[in-house]
């Protein structure tokens, strides 16, 4: 079985003077000793983006994850980063990666582009360590929850919240919980309004920026503040410094 880690959001960025620059991960709840104990090997990062088609985006996060990864203390020789520009190679991309980042963004971009690259049959043949991070999390489930995206969403009847993932989980992620918490959209409270009364089909686990799951061969485990939302019940199952199974 893979060893799956998902995040919120790996803390990899700073700002400086108004600039974003690479730093040091988040290691608040443990996520970089957790990462460095599941990788046998650090040799090669793939990364998949959420948008193929945005080079200059992808880029940028290339940059910053070969530095912010070498500042953690990791000794990856090599990253490298699938979009469009390479795509018809994946195959040969893949191979040899000890570490596959699906990266943040917008979810049902980057859902259709898993799709269209057949990334969930690909996946099966690797059991190095996958992280997801943001909507890369949300897309590692086998049912994803895409609470909304753009303005309008929250309020079109054709908008299908619940969409087909790549199948490596069962849990279905709500990252940056702690915006989530106070953020409306189409005069809705998202939280309120949407999680709350989609959680009678699922359970939806809320993670803050610096909280992650960790999912292994034996156990699921979530480290540092985290929510249950289920049955439109919210219910804390984790603190910042803390480890708990689900």
């Amino acid at each position: 079985m893979k060893k799956i880690f998902l995040t919120s959001n790996m803390g990899s960025i700073a700002k400086v003077d108004g600039e974003k620059v690479p730093c040091i991960m988040d290691n608040s709840n443990k996520m970089i000793d957790a990462l460095k104990q599941a990788l046998t090997m650090q040799n090669k990062i793939v990364v998949l983006p959420s948008n193929p088609e945005d080079f200059e985006r992808n880029d940028f996060f290339h940059n910053i994850n070969e530095s912010s990864f070498k500042m953690s203390g990791f000794t990856f020789s090599e990253i490298v980063t699938i979009d469009n520009r390479n795509k018809n190679d994946i195959k040969t991309l893949l191979q040899d990666a000890n570490l596959i980042i699906l990266g943040g963004g917008r979810v049902p971009i980057q859902n259709k582009w898993f799709k269209e690259i057949n990334l969930k049959d690909l996946l099966r043949e690797y059991n190095c360590v996958i992280i997801g991070i943001s909507a890369g999390s949300m897309n590692c489930a086998d049912i994803v929850y895409s609470y909304t995206e753009d303005e309008g969403d929250a309020i079109n009847p054709n908008y299908d919240r619940w969409i087909e993932g790549l199948g490596l989980t069962d849990i279905k992620i709500l990252p940056h919980f702690e915006e989530i918490k106070t953020k409306e959209m189409d005069g809705l409270k998202i939280l309120e309004d949407i999680v709350l009364p989609d959680s009678h089909k699922h359970p939806i686990y809320g993670i803050n920026d610096g909280s992650f799951i960790e999912i292994n061969e034996q156990e699921k485990l979530v480290y540092g503040e985290c929510y249950k939302i289920h049955n439109g019940v919210i219910e804390k199952i984790c603190d910042n410094g803390n480890i708990e199974k689900i």
